[in-house]
């Protein structure tokens, strides 16, 4: 039997692929990760169950740089007929190998001699054909087709990273252990922006919560919806909190960029809540506590599974829902806390610079309280954006000033960063 390690043996088969016949060599998938399905034969229960969820994900294992290949003793007329009863089954766009003789299978290790059948067997290979996973389980129970893909997206993280190893039930964006010092590697989150990922190692530190301010114009709304849109199409459900702006201008500038997340507003990936009415009460002489509204947000971060959450701006919310200025300072302090402590969610918060104003926020405390700060400006000649990487926690980066341009149809783009 095949061990870790080994190469993959040399073989040669028929396979049906949709409508076609083609022979298909071990060498046909050099260069590629490889997912081998053995499964004991056509016509039977559990086996299209299994290959019929390879054929769902199969766009997700390709996009990883793998293909697969299911195997069984049947012949190519078996298939044949298989394709031509089962709907599900003719729409499989993977080669169906056929071994009836069982020369791959014993080559694998896998033939069971008194049974003349082979057992429920996955195999897993690297690019270079060395076998780096396989299980074997009785015929009678079918496989989990997301976990395979799961390890083959941590085999190929650790092949590509080889300074980390991944914990029990990793997944990508989750906490890594670094392979000399035994300690966990920072889990970060994209932020979607050309360049700025680059110099953050990777992204935002997770679950904690970051300052984004900038003047009028400087693009801390285009920041957050990159942020936020990048996240969604990496599976990641959002929350995008707004108050000078509607639902439905929050979806056009998004669109306007070329991001569409309506979609993803229909599928609950997303959630705009829209603070107007809580400003409508305090303007009523109704009293908003910070507790009510964390609590709502929370609510909705339990009922969305949400990782991310905008807060689009900090500053217009203290001043809406307070009556007195020396209660802003306090109102953000208890607002991050909230967030920071009990939300777990990667966060945002925006806040508006006056011009030639030296204060980052309304209150002054943001900054003091945030993992980072990311300052979005103009230089002197008012010709130049400029970002400014002020404070970033466990993140190596430099006190300089970066130029960039919003780009219409990417976004924020960090200057020399575009392709």
């Amino acid at each position: 039997m095949l061990t870790i390690g080994q190469k993959i043996p040399d073989f040669s088969i028929e396979a049906c692929c949709l409508t076609n016949v083609k022979t298909v060599n071990q060498s046909d998938f050099n260069g590629k990760w490889l997912v081998v399905v053995f499964y004991p034969a056509d016509f039977t229960f559990v086996c299209p169950t299994e290959l019929e969820e390879f054929s769902v994900k199969y766009d997700e294992f390709t996009s990883l740089g793998a293909e697969i290949l299911s195997i069984s003793q049947d012949s190519i007329s078996d298939h044949k007929k298989w394709q031509k009863s089962a709907l599900e089954i003719a729409k499989i766009k993977y080669p169906m190998g056929a071994d009836p003789s069982g020369s791959v299978y014993r080559s694998f290790g896998i033939y069971a001699e008194d049974r003349s059948s082979s057992v429920r067997a996955t195999f897993i290979f690297d690019p270079s054909g060395i076998l780096m996973e396989m299980n074997i389980h009785d015929n009678r129970v079918g496989r989990n087709v997301s976990e395979i893909l799961r390890k083959l997206t941590a085999l190929k993280y650790v092949s590509e990273h080889p300074d980390e190893l991944c914990p029990e039930n990793w997944n990508p964006g989750k906490q890594t252990i670094n392979v000399k010092t035994g300690l966990k590697n920072i889990s970060r989150i994209p932020t979607g922006i050309v360049g700025l990922d680059k110099l953050l190692a990777g992204g935002l530190e997770e679950k904690n919560v970051y300052l984004v301010a900038g003047e009028s114009g400087s693009g801390k709304t285009v920041l957050s919806l990159q942020f936020i849109y990048a996240g969604l199409t990496r599976g990641d459900n959002a929350i995008y909190v707004a108050v000078h702006e509607s639902p439905r201008e929050i979806i056009d500038d998004a669109a306007s960029f070329g991001w569409d997340i309506r979609d993803y507003l229909k599928n609950k990936n997303l959630t705009i809540l829209d603070l107007s009415p809580y400003v409508s009460k305090v303007n009523e002489g109704e009293t908003l506590s910070v507790g009510q509204m964390m609590a709502d947000l929370a609510k909705q971060v339990r009922q969305n599974n949400a990782k991310l959450i905008v807060l689009d701006s900090i500053d217009f919310i203290a001043r809406h829902v307070t009556k007195s200025d020396r209660d802003i300072g306090e109102y953000i302090r208890e607002i991050i806390l909230a967030i920071g402590h009990d939300l777990g969610c990667t966060t945002i918060l925006t806040s508006h610079i006056l011009p030639g104003d030296r204060n980052l926020s309304l209150s002054g405390v943001e900054e003091h309280m945030v993992t980072g700060v990311i300052i979005l400006g103009v230089d002197k000649s008012g010709t130049h954006r400029l970002m400014k990487i002020k404070k970033m926690r466990q993140t190596h980066v430099g006190l300089l000033q970066y130029s960039y341009h919003i780009d219409p149809k990417k976004g924020i783009v960090i200057t020399g960063e575009d392709s």
